[in-house]
């Protein structure tokens, strides 16, 4: 399990830096991956944001990222 975990994580990090997220602020990059990994695994998460007395965000996605997801189970199945 922890293999499978390892490669998902390898796996949803690949992903992200070809779609550009190594280039968000903050060195945001980790903490998208550990999101990524949440979904994968069947894990939620919720996005909010204030900007002070100007406007508040608040929103819900719901992502499944099949190719993460599809790596650990290939990889537990297989183990």
């Amino acid at each position: 399990v922890v293999g499978a975990m390892a490669a998902m994580g390898v796996v949803a990090a690949l992903g992200l830096w070809a779609a550009g997220a190594a280039d968000l602020p903050d060195d945001a990059f980790w903490r998208v991956v550990a999101a990524t990994m949440v979904t994968a695994v069947g894990g939620s998460m919720e996005l909010s944001g204030d900007a002070g007395a100007l406007a508040r965000t608040h929103a819900g996605v719901t992502v499944l990222p099949l190719s993460v997801t599809l790596t650990g189970a290939l990889l537990v199945g297989a183990g």
